[in-house]
């Protein structure tokens, strides 16, 4: 969440106008290996736990804390920053940046029907589905991050196997390497098709778990973070867009690194509170569907 947070900070500003330098464009390409396919990842290893529920309270508690506010968001986005129909179908697809929210609601809603099927064997059969297939709608990329969803779900289900590769250094090693290649290679422009890519991305998000694993505390602010990261991550974009939008506004000819500062401040000052709130009504019904949707 953290690497999103730094990422929108310094594209939101360059899409409205204000360029960045070419070194944090390099480096924010450099992580677009890492960043979403982490986030990812770890959504799959979340979604072990729900899927030992019975399917109808399944079905209802993610059409509750996904769907819902899903929808709620993107009527937000098409509305305000995108512009988009409502009436079109594919405005609904992945819209603006609720496409990850999107994915993982697709993944979610398919996983139960695999239930089958090894995590892992669906997460070789998108590798070799995102380097040949093209999806008939835009975000044909969604094969892609399926591979990192159903490994992060095929890494929960093995809890002791997947520990021990994370212990491993003839593992981790190897996987940063190849990970970290496949960043500079990418944030070089070297950007072949993202199935081809898929497990050497793969390799570094193994290799980032194994690095965070081993901190023996996490800072409490990450993990707060963590455990609302559904808040922060509904709500960062809109106020670092907000930020923006004053800051063009108010006449100030004010050079990149003040952008990109006030509009990651304003998301790290905010969220915090809105999370406070996020367990309340009415607040909390802009993150999860309001009685009876909820009701389990």
């Amino acid at each position: 969440m953290v690497l999103l947070l730094v990422w929108h900070a310094a594209s939101i500003p360059e899409v409205l106008g204000t360029p960045m330098p070419r070194v944090v464009e390099t480096l924010n390409d450099g992580l677009h290996l890492v960043r979403m396919p982490l986030l990812m990842f770890l959504s799959g290893m979340v979604a072990v736990r729900a899927l030992s529920r019975p399917a109808g309270v399944y079905y209802r508690g993610k059409l509750a804390t996904l769907a819902w506010p899903y929808v709620l968001w993107a009527l937000l986005d098409m509305t305000t920053y995108d512009h988009l129909p409502l009436t079109e179908p594919w405005s609904w697809d992945g819209t603006g940046y609720l496409w990850f929210l999107f994915f993982v609601l697709c993944f979610s809603l398919v996983a139960p029907l695999l239930r089958r099927v090894p995590a892992w064997l669906v997460a070789a059969v998108a590798v070799v589905g995102a380097s040949t297939a093209h999806l008939p709608f835009p975000d044909d990329d969604m094969l892609f991050y399926a591979v990192f969803f159903f490994a992060g779900l095929a890494a929960a289900q093995r809890p002791e196997l997947f520990a021990a590769v994370l212990r491993s250094i003839w593992i981790v090693v190897p996987c940063a390497l190849v990970g970290a290649t496949a960043c500079v290679l990418w944030a070089m422009g070297h950007h072949p098709n993202e199935g081809h890519v898929a497990p050497l991305a793969l390799a570094g998000v193994v290799a980032v778990v194994a690095g965070v694993s081993r901190i023996p505390r996490h800072p409490p602010a990450l993990q707060r973070i963590g455990r609302r990261s559904i808040v922060w991550y509904l709500v960062h974009f809109p106020l670092m867009h907000l930020a923006v939008v004053l800051l063009d506004r108010s006449g100030l000819d004010a050079p990149w690194v003040v952008y990109f500062v006030v509009a990651l401040a304003l998301a790290v000052l905010v969220c915090p509170l809105v999370v406070r709130l996020a367990d309340r009504a009415p607040t909390k019904w802009l993150f999860s569907a309001p009685p009876p949707l909820s009701a389990r």
